[in-house]
This record gives structure tokens, sequence and C-alpha cells, in this order.
């Protein structure tokens, strides 16, 4: 007699065929012998999804097997362990559940059937990608040297495309299931989708410069296109306590902006997104439940000293997103290795993304994060006191970045910035108080092709750059635009004040970093700074500074302040190199040359134009020690 053989969980349940019963009837009869709940099981035919909510009669329609049998596979629907197997780690497309590492072979077969005519495709494929790489080694030869690093970074991208097409044709054939590669077949397919369109033109093309430039176009493509890890819905974040008390787990902005988008879940229970919460002493696991695309990450953790472990923030997919300013604030982390494969590609703001992270020291995951969308950086590594290697920022894109106020201020560690010499800072109007505080800094070489000639604001940029002896690298600087270059090289505090305000925070240094070695300034002899307005603190205690002949045709006829400029320069004697300087505008002089206990020779300021009453010189040489003679200048 014709049977219909059920297989669950390695058992096999037969039952007769009834012509009179259609495919639910036939399923519930199974679920009666086995004491199952037909709601939570998946019934597949060979490799069809039996459909249970119609009067279908599939299973008598199906090819008959041996003995006039029919075999029909039997899968849990749901995953019964999650109380003590969480976290999550995979995901069945099919039944649209999460699953634990132990119940995901269970589905194994699901995912199969899903991904099958996919991963046909990638087989073909892969032998097309084969192809490809042997053509580019063929004409390698042929192509000039400018071209030599597209044709690298396009064999590196097919044969790290090829190596994931192995593996996952490795892993269909030997059923070793690899959840985070087959939750991202689709966007693989796309990538082929896109690829294959090219790829025949490539291979045909007999024209080496045509087929050139049809590879660098498949190659931008690629880039455009790269294959990420699995995009989670369901993101689970500790936080540790050492005390039961309530606290920040998310930034106000970050809830303000989002509280439609996220909800979480606590103890099992679904509320809806907070900025804070009462959470118990010891580790507390928060899971974030993503309903919409996120756009908007600014202030996510800011300030949120708790947080732990955020290692899944690598299931997160920030390709929409166009804001991460304060995201990690104040965080007390050293690893972000989770953010290693994140998109951000649409960000347009990274301002203080990392500010404050005293702990952070190594940034590699950065390495190949696309920023060329990028306007502000400002203070993004403000205060990483243990950062001292940017190498891995050597290649980025920064191009279209016009705001980097502040970007490395106060990291105490930070010795050598060359990786940053390919940086394209053309577009920039904002360097202030770029290298602020870098105490480790002594030079800055890597700066010297900089082009700089956009720039409004210099001030502050290598202030309390307190072992900083040589700029020669500013030589060719071009900074005709620049109207501010306060505090440039000295070591007066931070004008900034408030980060909400888009400013860096106010910088609190000891008074041993009061000083500064620079006592060669020849690099700029040739500066043009005929349009800037604000001197002040130039060179405050620049305490090895002795001459500044370099600045005597310096053009500061726009220039309204003064104060503080040369103050604390002990080592200066003389500024009679100042004779020619224009200062007719209503500058302010107060403390201009306070402190320098050295200076005993100012012959000739006596000639300086200057127009009254309105003029203040409160304090301009007090405790110059040697200065015995100011009867030139009270004639005047």
């Amino acid at each position: 007699m014709a049977k219909v053989i059920f297989i669950y969980n390695g058992t096999k349940f037969e039952k007769s065929k009834d012509k009179n019963k259609n495919d639910k009837d036939i399923c519930e009869d199974f679920c009666k012998d086995s004491q199952s709940n037909i709601n939570n099981l998946v019934f597949l035919v060979g490799e069809k999804l039996l459909n249970l909510d119609s009067d279908s009669n599939q299973i008598l329609g199906y090819k008959k097997g041996p003995n006039d049998s029919i075999n029909i596979s039997v899968f849990d629907k749901n995953c019964f362990c999650y109380t003590d197997k969480e976290p999550f780690d995979s995901y069945c497309e099919i039944c649209k559940i999460n699953l634990c590492n132990e119940c995901k072979n269970k589905h194994y077969d699901h995912n199969i059937i899903l991904y099958k005519d996919i991963i046909q495709n990638i087989i073909k494929f892969k032998k097309n990608l084969n192809k490809l790489l042997g053509s580019i080694n063929k004409f390698k030869k042929e192509i000039i040297d400018d071209d030599n690093n597209i044709i690298k970074e396009i064999k590196m991208n097919l044969q790290k495309y090829y190596m994931i097409y192995s593996n996952i044709i490795n892993s269909y054939n030997n059923k070793n299931i690899n959840y985070e590669i087959y939750n991202n077949l689709s966007n693989i397919d796309n990538i082929n989708n896109i690829i294959k369109n090219e790829l025949n033109a490539i291979l045909n093309e007999n024209n080496t410069e045509t087929k050139i430039e049809k590879i660098k176009n498949l190659n931008n493509k690629m880039k455009k296109n790269e294959i990420h890890k699995e995009n989670r819905k369901e993101i689970n974040l500790v936080y540790k306590c050492y005390l039961d008390y309530k606290c920040d787990i998310f930034g106000e902005k970050f809830v303000e902006n989002n509280e439609n988008n996220i909800n979480l879940r606590i103890n099992n229970k679904e509320i809806k997104l907070v900025s804070e919460t009462e959470l118990k002493k010891g580790e507390n696991k928060i899971t974030l439940i993503i309903k919409n695309d996120l756009k908007n990450l600014e202030d996510m953790f800011n300030n949120c000293e708790a947080l732990y472990n955020f290692d899944e923030l690598k299931y997160l997919n920030t390709s929409l997103c166009d804001n991460f300013k304060n995201m990690f604030k104040g965080i007390k982390m050293t690893n972000i290795e989770a953010l290693k494969e994140w998109d951000v590609s649409n960000c347009s703001d990274f301002s203080s993304m990392f500010s404050d992270c005293q702990l952070l020291s190594d940034i590699e995951a950065l390495k190949n994060w696309n920023v060329s969308n990028c306007h502000n950086f400002e203070c993004m590594f403000y205060n990483c006191h243990k950062l001292s290697n940017i190498k891995p920022l050597e290649k980025w894109d920064v191009s279209n970045g016009t705001n980097f106020s502040g970007m490395f201020s106060n990291c105490l560690e930070l010795k050598d910035i060359t990786p940053l010499k390919t940086w394209n800072v053309s577009e920039c109007t904002d360097l202030s108080e770029m290298f602020y505080g870098c105490k480790s800094l002594s030079d800055i070489k890597g700066l010297d092709k900089w082009n700089v000639s956009n720039c409004k604001n210099l001030s502050g940029m290598f202030s309390k750059c307190s072992s900083l002896s040589n700029i020669n690298a500013l030589a060719n600087w071009k900074v005709s635009n620049c109207n501010n270059l306060y505090n440039m090289f000295g070591a007066s505090e931070s004008s900034k004040v408030d980060l909400s305000l888009g400013k860096a925070p106010h910088i609190q240094n000891d008074n041993s970093d009061n000083y500064s070695l620079l006592s060669n300034i020849k690099a700029l002899e040739n500066w043009d700074v005929s349009n800037c307005k604000d001197f002040s603190s130039m060179f405050q205690d620049c305490s090895s500074l002795s001459d500044i002949t370099p600045l005597t045709n310096w053009d500061v006829s726009k220039c309204t302040n003064f104060l503080f400029m040369f103050e604390g320069c002990s080592s200066l004697t003389k500024i009679t190199q100042l004779t020619e300087w224009n200062v007719s505008k209503n500058a302010d002089f107060g403390s201009m040359f306070y402190g320098c206990s050295s200076l005993s020779d100012i012959r000739g300021l006596e000639k300086w134009k200057l127009k009254k009453p309105n003029i203040d010189f409160y304090d301009m040489f007090s405790d110059c020690l040697c200065l015995f003679d100011l009867n030139l200048i009270e004639k005047k």
C-alpha cells in the first residue's frame, strides 16, 4: 500500500495515503502520532515547502518514490532552547526566527533550499573570475606605472571574492554551514549581477587602454558593493555596574532621533528606547531590537560609562548613517574591532566620535573605512591619551573634509604624524587646535605637502606641543586666506569650551606643559599673513625663541589683536626686527611682551604709527626684567 513517510529528528513515522485528505489533514495525523504541535513545525516535500494554509494536495501530487512512498522532511519551526542558549548567532529566512548555535543545524536544509539557485550561480561565476584574473596577468606587462595600483587593487578584490565563493561552495558541499556567509548570499548575488555585465566585455577587449578603463570602472563598482558581515535586527550589548543604580545606557539625542526605529529588551521584557534605566550590580544584557534602518547614530553611547561589551555592533547596518557625532564619547574602551567592517561611506560627520576615549590605543579597525563623504572630523580623537599610532588612517580619503579642528587634540602619546602626509586637505577651512596638547610630538615633517590655501583658522594648531622644535615642514604653506593665528605655537589654554555648540571641550594641562622648545621660526619667513586679524598668544611661552628676524617683513596691517603674542619668550633679547610693522589699526597690545625676562632692546618701536586714544598697552612690557630704558616709547 502507498505510504507517506515523515522523517523527524532522525525518526521515521509512516502513514497510509488517503485520497480523501488534503496536506494539512495528513500532517495533522502525523502530529497526533508524534505528539507535536503543527504550528511549531515546517514540512518539506522534496525541496518544496508545504503551504498548510491552503487546501492543496501537494503530498498526493508529488512524484512517487520507491515502493510508491512519499518522504516528507519535518523541522522544528522555533528554537525552544533560547532561554539558556542566548545569544542567538543565526537566523532562518524561511522560519523568520533567530537560532542558537545548537539549533541552527536543524534549519540547515531550509537555507540550502532558499539559496540553492544563488549557490549554483556562484559556482559558475567563480570560473569566470578565474578567467578574468588570468586575463589581467597576461597584459600586466603592457600597462603604465600609474595604472599598476588599480590592477593590484582589483586583483585583490577579485581574489577576495574568489575565496568567499570557494568557502560558500565548500560549505554547501560539506553541509558545514556558515550562517554569517549564507545570510549575505543575496548581497553576493547582487554583486555577481553587477560584475558579470562587464566581465565578458573585459575578457574580449583587445585594446589595452580601453581594457584598463573598463577594469577601473568594474573595480569602482566592486568597491561600492563590498560584501559586509551579517546585519542583524537584534543586537546584544553588555553593561557592567558596580552597584545597583539608574544608569545611562544611550545618549538623549540618540533616543530622540531613533525612538521610532528601535525598541529594547531588558530582562526578557520589550520596552521603548530610553536613555537610562535601572541596572543591577554586575553584567546586564540589553538587546537592541531594530525596526527601521538607522540613519543617525549621534550620541548613541555618549558618556555611557557602564557600556562594557559591544562586540555585536559588528552586525549593525550603518550603510545609511550620515552622523556618528559623539557616538562613543567618554567610553572606557580599548578594542574597536567590532567596527572593522562598518560601511561608513554615507557619513558626513565624525565629530567627537571617539572623544575622551582615554584608553583607546589601537585604531587598526578603521584602516579600510571609506570616509570620502565626510566634511566634519572635529575632535574625532580628542583626548585619546593612549593613541600613538595613526598609520591606519594614512589611506583615508579626506578630500571633502572642511573641519579638522581638534581632531587629535590632547593625544598625549602621539609622536609620528607622517601617515597624514598624503591627506588632501585642500577643502579645509578650519585646522584650529588639530594637534593641541600633543606634548610628545617633536616633528611635523609629514605636513610639508599639505595644501592649506583655503584654511581660515590655524589658531592653536600646535599649541602646547611642548616637544615641538622643528617646523620646517610649514615653509611652503600658503596662508593668505587665514585670518586667525591665535595661539598657533603658544601655550595658552584652549579657546574652545562647548562641544555641544560645535566646539572642542576646554583642555586643562598641568603647568609643566606651559612652554615650548620652538627656537627656529625661519620656516615662517615667507608667510603671507596680510589677512590675519588675530596674532594673540601666537608664540606664548616659546621660552627657547631668541630670534624673530623671520617676522620682519610680515604684513600685519589688518591685525587688531597682539595680546600675549610673545608673552613668556624668556630667551628673546631684542625686538628691533618689528620696526617696520604697520600696526596702525586700533589693536590690543596688552601683555604682548609680558615676561620676556631677557628683553633689553626695543629700539625702533618709536616708529610705529599708532592711532590714539583707543589703544591698550596694559602690561605690554611687564616682567621684562632686563628692560631699563623706555624713554623712546614714552616720547612716542
